[in-house]
């Protein structure tokens, strides 16, 4: 399926997996170890085409902010310039505690269609010219099973929209996948050595009981 001209949302997650605690100042480990995790929404509102190569602070090899010599005034410096070049997301917070549990794969795949809604109400966008991307989740099998759950959300809202899984890779060339990708990160830096009470950017932040709500608010 082509993706031209389309409005493509892509999902991705941040959690204490890319945190490498072992790196962290002894002072952040114990925040770093329940650290929740971060699902991140970009929106690229009329697709062109795949891009290759990285922009200005667009590539994590050159922000390695979580490591024994991390530079908060840098952190800060890459986040706000980051995500200013990129206001169209979302993000959603989920506690560590509530990722053990049985239907954990069930929590991620309503947290993108959380996501997902809110895009479409808060941008108007057309659900019959909406993707939904999402990242690989710990596998081809739980990233189908994760697939079969958000279309199943989908279908019972008679929402149109496609969705789709892509691979480790496929981050490196989509950019609402990149780009959801490095905010997860930016805002986990943020977060992370930043305010430990307050989430940044709260107006983009997004309740997973909210799905509901989103739901009843786009008339299709």
């Amino acid at each position: 399926m082509s993706l031209i001209g389309k409005s493509v949302i892509g999902i991705d997650e941040f959690g204490n997996g890319g945190l490498r605690l072992e790196n962290l100042p002894e002072e952040f480990r114990r925040v770093g170890e329940k650290f929740p995790l971060i699902v991140t929404g970009y929106l690229e509102r009329r697709y062109t085409h795949a891009t290759y190569g990285s922009e200005k602070f667009g590539s994590k090899k050159s922000r390695r902010f979580f490591g024994s010599k991390t530079d908060l005034s840098e952190v800060l410096r890459a986040s706000r310039h980051y995500l200013t070049e990129h206001p169209n997301f979302l993000y959603m917070v989920i506690p560590h505690s509530r990722l053990i549990l049985p239907d954990y794969l069930s929590i991620r795949a309503e947290a993108a269609v959380c996501l997902a809604l809110r895009f479409i109400y808060e941008y108007k966008l057309d659900p019959n010219n909406t993707v939904l991307l999402t990242h690989e989740i710990n596998g081809k099998k739980n990233s189908g099973i994760v697939h079969n759950l958000i279309s199943a959300w989908f279908d019972s809202f008679l929402l149109p929209i496609k969705h789709f899984s892509k691979d480790g890779k496929a981050e490196e060339r989509n950019p609402s996948l990149k780009a959801a990708d490095m905010i997860g990160y930016y805002l986990g830096a943020l977060k992370l050595f930043g305010d430990h009470q307050n989430w940044p950017h709260r107006q983009k932040k997004t309740e997973l009981n909210q799905l509901l709500e989103y739901s009843h608010l786009i008339s299709f």
